[in-house]
């Protein structure tokens, strides 16, 4: 069996991202899920401190690729995803072939270490 990606090692990747809940690649939309007051109003009960929640969330896209939770972000078409759904969704095709293409020249053991240690370095405080 050759150490590339075939549709058994695509299957068996899948699988197991089923069950342990990560991925070697992760995409985000340009758009947030929760805004600030959203959050200020849930964790404080004040829509008061919005400035205070945008600043710990760290909600788009840029500073989440920044702290390397995400790898890139899915552009939404003018006015956002719900104005234009298809354009929406043609982006989301592109961006996960592009991905796929990106993937397919890694062994199973390459996607699996590198996944490992972007979740092992997540949270980690480095000074300079």
């Amino acid at each position: 069996m050759s150490s590339k990606l075939n549709d058994r090692s695509i299957l068996e990747i899948r699988d197991y991202e089923k069950s342990s809940g990560t991925g070697k690649t992760t995409l985000l939309s340009e758009a947030s899920v929760i805004s600030p007051e959203g959050c200020a109003a849930i964790l404080w009960r004040e829509k008061t401190k919005a400035s205070l929640a945008a600043s710990c969330l760290k909600l788009t896209a840029p500073e989440l690729i920044e702290l390397g939770i995400i790898d890139g972000k899915v552009k939404e078409p003018l006015g956002g995803a719900h104005r234009d759904p298809e354009g929406a969704a043609n982006e989301i095709k592109r961006m996960l072939l592009d991905a796929l293409d990106e993937l397919s020249s890694f062994t199973v053991k390459e996607l699996v270490d590198e996944r490992y240690k972007k979740y092992r370095n997540m949270g980690v405080y480095r000074e300079g």
